[in-house]
């Protein structure tokens, strides 16, 4: 069965193989100690192992972590002299300007460095780069225009790692800079910055290499402040950030998440609750999944649509009334973006399958110069889900005039910020990690970047890492889902990267009652199944494409699926959430005991998976004595 990620009707050429399935292996003697030792249920244990806990204190950090559990700023190189720098600009009235970036990292990681420097009732300024006028990271312009305004100390967040140049016109303009930024920095010779906050500079000892943008901002306003309270007040902007930016969920990331939940279902900061209300979460608990495609998206919009200073601005105000005009704009923003988003990834579909050599090409790069006016803020969304659709790392660019620029996002075997690395003399600036990264070109170098890059990825990747994969954490009856299991599923919250929502497999399942296409484009099924003693409502997001499939008679079903708690109208049920599944064909064996061939006064016959009405109005036309077994608990009409 091939299955394909895409979102709309697209005309697809392109198709994957099936997924493989990955089980986890948990240690189960690890788990029942940890079900005796937390008091946990048995489920929940070996979901804690599955996700690389090794120990009790370790699990006992997962579950329930503290602010203690952070680790010490200063065991960061560089902090020590970054907070002294800032204490003296403070103390002597220097003027201090915060550099961020338009992505949700880089804006709640600016809004919250303006939170602490209030905090210590010092003004300072903000600059958010445009996306379209100016691009990603530092740039010249901007220094100089900082500088004018009477800037001697820049504080970058969320960029800044491989900006070499704009630093040295810094330092020559009598700017000092302080570098915090989570992406991967040059392999030699980085930014000459006065210092430079990032675990991931060679040299430095920092326990946790992963954090976001917004957690080494956060680290920063830990190193200048001591009120415990004030800073925890924070964390509500650093899951958000955190959460969104897809930085793993593991280690510190983990703590700071935790923690940081807790904080924003307070609801204190009058701006995310105003997105809430917007969004349609007014008076529901956030988790993982609204922070990642709720919340987020609707952060991230502005920058794509407008100025990301909208942001900013929303995360930062005491005003309720200007919070719900900032929170109704990014509503709108993201609803424009999802329209553009939708054109360009068709038009972007259609270059990939008119390219005769994608078969044997590994790292995909299209561009074009009509994608249209705002196609530079949604090219890092079309690049995510072309990478689901093809499972192959991609680069969606625009061409405007002599420069293309846009975005990229990976599989896992290829590390972007390296492949990038790899071919620097061919770009004009470029940043990013792992998983997703930007750059930008002059035009004239377009084609010999699709062949550097496509060449670094036939380096690295093989046949086997383009096959898609589905993780799961291991095989489980229906029947073990129940509401007070699920509910115990809050412990793992937040959900996002390394951190994901428990996934299950349930094998020989039967379609009880038969899929049907809902939601206003009918692009999702609804069924129920069963395993022989449960029912459970059944829903497949954007499988509106399966439901042939799974209307076949005599089928069994394996089943990968998320549950979930569904409420509606005050009631709360367990449903399914379909990530994958397999078909099992099976004949139908109506002669149970004894075999046909046996005479005997009665006889034992298997009518499942039957049409039920229908054997019911022939054994009637028969006119026969039978005794009638049916273990269902829906009305056959």
């Amino acid at each position: 069965m091939v299955q394909t990620a895409n979102h709309r009707n697209f005309n697809i050429m392109k198709t994957l193989p099936p997924k493989i399935w990955q089980y986890q292996d948990p240690d189960i003697e690890l788990s029942l100690t940890f079900a005796a030792e937390l008091n946990i249920p048995s489920l929940i244990a070996r979901l804690i192992v599955n996700r690389g806990i090794k120990s009790v204190d370790e699990a006992k950090t997962y579950l329930y972590p503290t602010y203690a559990d952070l680790h010490s700023p200063f065991k960061m190189a560089d902090m020590e002299k970054a907070v002294e720098r800032i204490r003296q600009a403070i103390k002597i009235g220097e003027k201090i300007y915060i550099y961020g970036d338009y992505d949700a990292d880089g804006t709640t990681a600016t809004a919250l460095l303006v939170n602490a420097f209030r905090h210590l009732d010092y003004p300072v300024e903000y600059y958010i780069p445009h996306r379209y006028d100016e691009g990603y990271g530092l740039n010249m312009s901007a220094i100089k225009e900082i500088v004018s305004n009477g800037c001697s100390l820049m504080i970058t967040v969320d960029c800044g790692i491989t900006s070499i140049d704009e630093v040295k016109l810094a330092n020559e303009l009598g700017m000092d800079v302080i570098l915090t930024d989570h992406h991967q920095p040059p392999e030699t010779n980085p930014p000459p910055a006065y210092a430079i906050i990032s675990p991931k500079v060679a040299g430095n000892e920092y326990p946790y290499p992963e954090l976001a943008g917004v957690g080494l901002a956060f680290k920063l306003a830990q190193g200048l402040i001591g009120d415990k309270t004030f800073l925890t007040s924070l964390l509500d902007l650093v899951v958000l950030g955190t959460v969104v930016d897809i930085a793993p969920l593991t280690g510190e990331n983990r703590t700071l998440s935790r923690l940081g939940l807790a904080e924003i279902n307070k609801k204190q900061r009058i701006g995310i609750e105003k997105l809430c209300e917007v969004a349609g979460y007014n008076g529901k608990p956030l988790k993982g999944y609204a922070l990642s495609f709720v919340l987020g998206p609707r952060l991230n919009a502005a920058g794509r649509m407008d100025t990301a200073k909208t942001v900013v601005e929303l995360l930062t105000t005491d005003s309720a009334d200007l919070a719900a005009k900032l929170a109704q704009n990014l509503d709108s923003f993201n609803q424009d973006r999802k329209d553009i988003e939708h054109k360009i990834q068709e038009k972007a579909i259609e270059l990939l399958n008119k390219d005769d050599n994608f078969d044997q090409t590994k790292g995909l790069v299209v561009a074009s110069s009509s994608w249209g006016e705002h196609a530079k803020g949604v090219v890092g969304i079309v690049a995510s889900r072309l990478k689901e659709q093809f499972y192959r790392p991609v680069f969606v660019l625009t061409i405007d005039g002599e420069e293309a620029s846009g975005s990229g996002r990976s599989i896992d075997g290829l590390n972007l910020a390296d492949s990038l690395n790899s071919c620097s003399n061919l770009l004009i600036k470029h940043g990013g990690h792992k998983a997703a990264a930007g750059v930008t070109l002059k035009t004239e170098n377009l084609s010999k970047f699709k062949s550097a890059f496509n060449k670094y990825a036939c380096d690295h990747l093989t046949e086997t890492d383009l096959i898609p994969k589905l993780d799961f954490d291991f095989e489980t009856n229906l029947s073990l889902l129940t509401l007070e299991t699920l509910n115990q599923f809050k412990l793992l919250e937040p959900f996002g990267m390394s951190n994901p929502s428990p996934c299950f497999v349930s094998k020989n399942l039967t379609i009880n009652t038969p899929p049907t296409l809902m939601g206003k484009d009918q692009q999702h099924i609804s069924m129920s199944v069963s395993d022989g003693t449960t029912f459970l409502r059944t829903v497949g997001w954007r499988k509106a494409q399966q439901i042939t499939t799974l209307k076949r008679q005599n089928i069994l079903l394996d089943m990968a699926f998320s549950p979930e708690i569904n409420e509606y109208l005050g009631k709360k049920s367990v449903q399914l959430n379909l990530k994958e599944f397999r078909v099992n064909d099976r004949e139908p064996n109506l002669f149970v005991f004894p075999p046909s061939d046996t005479p005997s006064i009665g006889k034992v016959v298997d009518y499942r998976n039957q049409n039920k009405k229908d054997i019911l109005l022939g054994l009637l036309k028969e006119n026969k004595g039978c005794i009638i077994y049916v273990q269902n608990p829906q009305k056959i009409t």
